[in-house]
């Protein structure tokens, strides 16, 4: 089985009348103004345990010979290997304004808007998803320092740009998580409230 914990931190600088604005002052214009009121902070970590695999004895390819799939032997048992574990740590800001505005019609309305801004994989952690199951690696298929893989390299006309080749066709990017990824974003609650 695997292991899984989550960390969730949220933290707001909210102002009603039962929590009063606490936060940071800063003149602006010659008037005092909440700079963080309604802003508010998320974390959120999450860790897991790597999933199992059934790991190969030898790094020879599979062949297709005389209509048979010949596949490498299985070393220990059946899901007896465990991937890499995953940590993962998404940030969150948002600020939160009311646009005050007059209608056609004369009446004075609310519409809250939200900014946001939304970091997934902060730390931007090379997370493993998949290995080659001859070498428990996500970089290395362990064809290159097989026999075949040898002779095969030995035979090229230039070896170094034959290994660099290779090395490019197996560094599969499905193999890993998304690295860091950040979104802004604007929410408009569009049922706006009469003043």
């Amino acid at each position: 089985f695997r292991h899984t914990f989550k960390i969730g931190v949220d933290y707001r600088f909210t102002t009603d009348k039962e929590n009063p604005y606490d936060g940071p002052v800063m003149k602006i214009r010659g008037k005092d103004r909440n700079i963080l009121e309604n802003f508010g902070l998320n974390i959120q970590f999450q860790g897991f345990s790597g999933a199992p695999y059934t790991a190969t004895a030898n790094k020879n390819v599979s062949q297709i010979i005389g209509g048979s799939v010949s596949r490498n032997p299985i070393q220990g048992s059946i899901n007896g290997q465990r991937l890499p574990g995953q940590v993962y740590c998404d940030l969150t800001m948002d600020k939160s304004f009311i646009w005050k505005y007059t209608n056609k019609k004369d009446i004075k309305k609310r519409t809250p808007i939200n900014v946001y801004i939304a970091v997934n994989n902060v730390l931007n952690t090379r997370n493993v998803l998949g290995v080659y199951t001859n070498t428990g690696l996500s970089t290395d298929d362990g064809y290159l320092t097989s026999s075949d893989g040898i002779r095969s390299a030995q035979n090229q006309i230039n070896r170094q740009a034959y290994i660099d080749q290779y090395q490019t066709r197996i560094n599969n990017p499905g193999l890993y998580a998304l690295p860091r990824q950040a979104r802004l974003g604007i929410r408009i609650i569009f049922n706006s409230i009469k003043d």
